[in-house]
């Protein structure tokens, strides 16, 4: 079971995330188009965010560009001792097509306040959008999802391939402390 960051193993296990040379192995692979520096700050964002979720707490990636550098990424020979420096195990990408959709949708919104809380964002009062709900939009990505805030209450409405939805507000997730030690 994937467990959240705490104590040294925490400390290690941030400092293979964030000194990872994600755009290295992505060239080295053939992905060159992938290395991009805010496609890899997106990367390192998701890698973050997996690994304050365990197991049990569900966690989706909500952008398009993330989720194929991350497939390219879990392709390369440098993947798997990564994840075991990171998480202890190998993480492999899940099609979010193949996920229900409450489980998709709480999901996305555990990830909304996880990447809300990296990036010193009040995931109770928003005033923007965590990078990781920004990038498929900013980057123009084919197919990408573009969020965005909506109403009084933090709550997310995604338009892209299909018919917009419109998802509920993102609880507050009780390891605050530990999330907010990444400033990536």
């Amino acid at each position: 079971m994937l467990k959240p960051s705490r104590g040294r193993g925490g400390r290690r296990r941030r400092r293979a995330i964030l000194g990872h040379p994600y755009e290295d192995d992505l060239a080295a692979a053939g992905h060159g188009d992938l290395t991009g520096p805010r496609l890899i700050d997106g990367l390192r964002d998701w890698m973050a965010v997996c690994d304050h979720a365990a197991l049990a707490a569900f966690v989706t990636l909500p952008s398009e560009a993330v989720a194929a550098a991350w497939r390219a990424f879990a392709a390369t020979e440098g993947y798997p001792a990564f994840c075991r420096a990171a998480f202890g195990e190998v993480l492999r990408p899940d099609p979010i097509a193949r996920v229900p959709g409450p489980m998709r949708e709480d999901g996305l919104l555990r990830t909304g306040s996880l990447a809300c809380h990296i990036a010193d964002i009040d995931p109770r009062r928003p005033v923007g959008l965590p990078w990781l709900f920004r990038i498929d939009a900013e980057l123009g990505t084919a197919g990408g999802l573009g969020w965005e805030l909506t109403g009084d209450i933090p709550a997310l409405r995604a338009s892209g391939p299909g018919e917009p939805t419109t998802i509920c507000a993102w609880p507050t997730l009780p390891d605050v402390e530990l999330v907010s030690r990444y400033h990536l």
